[in-house]
This record gives structure tokens, C-alpha cells and sequence, in this order.
């Protein structure tokens, strides 16, 4: 047995890790508060985005949620799912690689949104649409594959 096995405080970066988590969460709430808004085509209220031409609604293939969300849905579950299980063989660090790669996916995703709309913004907000989403998570995949 190891000496660090009942000592958690003698393991390094035990108290700080989460508090640096934490902090970074907050700070994307915040900016996702002040900076963050839906795009046009998520506004379900809009008759605009409906299917029914009888109120203004497009066809199905003119709106991009329905052309790219089954896309968005692979890569989505392949950075959530396929990464974050490809190193359960491992049977000591099986269920760290799971949490770690969850955590550290759902970072590089609020990340990548914040970073591609600074340069891509509308009147200093960030519109979110699901090319920004499926961006992020080529960029997560980037991330988790090196």
C-alpha cells in the first residue's frame, strides 16, 4: 500500500484543483450572462422558424438547425462518449479517465464558444447558433485527442 492512500491532503493539488474549477465555472457564467445570446434561428417563439409556410416558416432544408444538428449529434457523443470511454480498459485509471474527460470536455466546449465569438460577434454579443456549437466540439475533440 501506498502512504497516500488515506492522507488526501498529502496529495498534491488536492484542495487547489477544485477551487481553480469552480472559479473558472463562475467566471464563464458570468461571461456567458453578459456576452451570450441565442441566435435567430434557436428562437422557438419566431413563426419564422416554424415549418408552416402558412406563417412565414421555412422549408426544412433552408434552416441550419436541421441541416447540421445529426452532425453535431455524432460529433457530440464521440467527444462525450467515445473519448471518454476509450480508456476505461486501463483498470486503475478507468473511472478518472471517464470524469476527467467529461470535465474537462464541457470546459473546452464553454471555452471554445466564448473564444469563436469574440472574434465573430454582433454588436459585442455572441450569438449562439449550432455551427458555433459543432465548432466547439471539433475544437473539444482537438483538445481530448492531444
Amino acid at each position: 500500500m501506498s502512504d497516500l492512500a488515506g492522507d488526501s491532503s498529502a496529495i498534491p493539488g488536492f484542495k487547489t484543483f477544485p477551487l481553480l474549477a469552480f472559479s473558472v465555472q463562475i467566471l464563464f457564467i458570468i461571461f456567458f450572462a453578459l456576452f451570450v445570446d441565442y441566435g435567430w434561428e434557436s428562437d422557438g417563439a419566431d413563426p419564422a422558424n416554424g415549418l408552416d409556410p402558412l406563417y412565414g416558416g421555412k422549408k426544412q432544408s433552408q434552416n441550419s438547425i436541421y441541416k447540421f444538428y445529426y452532425v453535431f449529434q455524432d460529433v457530440h457523443v464521440m467527444v462525450f462518449i467515445g473519448f471518454g470511454f476509450l480508456f476505461t480498459f486501463l483498470k486503475k485509471y478507468g473511472y478518472s479517465a471517464v470524469g476527467l474527460n467529461l470535465f474537462l470536455a464541457a470546459v473546452v466546449l464553454q471555452w471554445a464558444i466564448l473564444c469563436e465569438g469574440f472574434f465573430d460577434s454582433v454588436n459585442g454579443r455572441i450569438k449562439i447558433s449550432i455551427e458555433k456549437l459543432l465548432t466547439a466540439d471539433v475544437a473539444a475533440a482537438a483538445a481530448l485527442i492531444s
